[in-house]
């Protein structure tokens, strides 16, 4: 394609156009956490030590997105706002990609999550169960969040798949199970399954998982069940400033759903 103009203004125009594609997006994701928190029921009283409400903010800037075996998106920022009351925990997680997408029709990555989560200290380990509505306007979708559709003749249409799940943690090992489990807009009914792992040494935490299926999903994640999805080993690196905790991380991912091994990298708090 051209633009009608010399090789080195097209570079000046490519660079200054992308500059302010990851301003916007970057804008976009910090303005969502900015506007969530103080919106967020009960945040004005979580200032309050004796309200019992809590409210979250964390963010993390990443080099690549891959969920469950899937490379979603290139970098991106993904800000998280929650608000929890005892056992409670309500939130919005999403991402913002910061470059256009092929996958996409070139447009950017954009993914907002709402969770509800319920969590209890068992006598033999904690037991966490968890709702979350996935948004994620594929291609050719018009981006509405309202475009929640449902599955006809046995497709799933719309923008928005909703899960539930279970994760158990016992307190003899330190390893976490977790089972999810697509309730809407999702033909497969896919259940999905996860062991986790974390270990904590003196500089450096080092976490695992693997994650697979439990039943045939041709559809949502295109695999069988018993079949692995992804393989992943972190690093991560802690810091304490002030009442903030930022982090580095490096992670290594096996796909077995692209085929394919990457590096992420990822800087939080």
């Amino acid at each position: 394609m051209s633009y009608g103009v010399s090789p080195v203004s097209l570079s000046s125009f490519k660079s200054s156009a992308m500059t302010c594609r990851i301003r916007r997006q970057a804008a976009s994701a910090l303005l969502l956490a900015a506007l969530l928190g103080p919106c967020l029921p009960g945040a004005a009283a979580a200032q309050e030590p004796t309200s019992g409400w809590t409210v979250g903010v964390a963010g993390a800037a990443v080099s690549r997105y891959i969920w469950r075996g899937e490379l979603l998106d290139r970098a991106a920022l993904q800000p998280d706002v929650s608000l929890a009351h005892g056992a409670f925990t309500v939130g919005v997680w999403s991402s913002w990609g910061l470059y256009g997408n092929d996958a996409l029709d070139g447009r950017t990555f954009k993914e907002i999550d709402t969770y509800v989560s319920w969590v209890r200290d068992l006598r033999p380990g904690e037991l966490t169960l968890n709702a979350t509505d996935y948004y994620f306007p594929g291609p050719g979708d018009p981006g509405r969040f309202t475009n929640f559709g449902g599955v006809v003749n046995g497709q799933a249409t719309g923008a928005h798949t909703v899960e539930v799940g279970a994760a158990f943690a016992p307190s003899v090992v330190p390893l976490t199970f977790m089972v999810a489990w697509n309730v809407y807009n999702d033909p497969d009914h896919s259940l999905f399954a996860q062991v986790s792992s974390q270990v904590s040494l003196p500089f450096v935490d080092l976490d695992g998982d693997i994650g697979f299926l439990l039943n045939d999903s041709p559809h949502y994640y295109g695999n069988r069940a018993g079949h692995a999805m992804d393989y992943t080993l972190r690093a991560t690196r802690t810091f304490s400033i002030g009442t903030l905790k930022p982090y580095v991380s490096a992670a290594v991912v096996r796909s077995v759903v692209v085929d394919g091994t990457y590096g992420v990298f990822a800087v939080g708090f």
